[in-house]
């Protein structure tokens, strides 16, 4: 049984869903603004014309576009949420990508920071030799 009701229930869905579409469309606009012009053509019909325009339609028309519109939403907020899920998991992938920058960036300071101190060694290395080389090149020139 509640395999009968879904299935109504899915078949009520796309009808109040295509009706809405129907009834917002310009074809619709167009066929309500000529429709009750046929009144003035053919005066014998003015008042069934009548009828049907102002009762009859909207008794039929107005539920379907409610049940229509609130079936889309549905859809659309289910849409939002899988959208929402999509986006925190972006989120939290980029948190870890920042924390694994974040730890590069780290092992690059202290391997700057080796560099400098192995680079001022060097420097330092220099200029004692280039002490011990003024030393010599005096003593030569005395």
């Amino acid at each position: 049984m509640p395999g009968v009701i879904s299935r109504w229930s899915a078949f009520n869905d796309r009808v109040a869903v295509s009706l809405t579409r129907a009834f917002g469309s310009m074809w619709a606009f167009y066929l309500f603004v000529i429709f009750p012009l046929v009144g003035f053509v053919v005066p014998a019909w003015s008042a069934a014309i009548m009828l049907i325009s102002s009762c009859w339609i909207q008794l039929w028309a107005l539920p379907a576009i409610l049940v229509g519109t609130k079936v889309t939403s549905r859809e659309t907020e289910t849409v939002r949420c899988e959208d929402h899920t999509i986006t925190l998991e972006a989120v939290r992938e980029l948190g870890r990508l920042e924390g694994r920058i974040d730890e590069f960036g780290g092992r690059m300071d202290a391997a700057m920071r080796r560099l400098d101190e192995r680079m001022e060694a060097g420097f330092a290395l220099m200029d004692e030799g280039f002490k011990g080389i003024e030393s010599a090149l005096r003593t030569r020139a005395e």
